[in-house]
């Protein structure tokens, strides 16, 4: 390749637009992009999801911290103030009837929510 072709190509090359509707040849996402969670907004919104599991096993807290071998009052931290801890959370998981993931990262689209519908975005 010559000098003045090469450096057509390479103009060519980096002027290049990509086509509407994609981002350099791959097709554009669909659905609209999540906000990024801030760690506050996560632990809130971890917590609720602590209340719903808890909620599908029992009504009252209190049979929760019994059944995980807890004090009321420190459970009651767990749907409150505090993440439930780490070493507790597959077996919170196998009382309530919730997957892991779903705990951890809520609903995901085509994924089964705790009740065992799938979320459609």
């Amino acid at each position: 390749m010559d000098d003045k072709s090469m450096q057509s190509w390479s103009t060519m090359e980096l002027t290049l637009v990509p086509a509407a509707g994609t981002i350099f040849g791959m097709d554009k996402p669909t659905g609209r992009p999540r906000k990024p969670m801030t760690p506050t907004a996560y632990e809130e919104a971890f917590r609720r999801r602590v209340r719903t599991a808890r909620a599908l096993r029992t009504e009252e807290p209190k049979e929760m911290a019994r059944l995980l071998g807890v004090r009321e009052d420190t459970y009651y931290r767990y749907e409150t103030r505090t993440m439930l801890p780490h070493y507790m959370i597959e077996r919170f998981c196998q009382l309530t009837g919730v997957t892991v993931d779903w705990l951890i990262k809520g609903p995901q689209p085509g994924q089964p929510s705790h009740t065992g519908v799938v979320v459609q975005e």
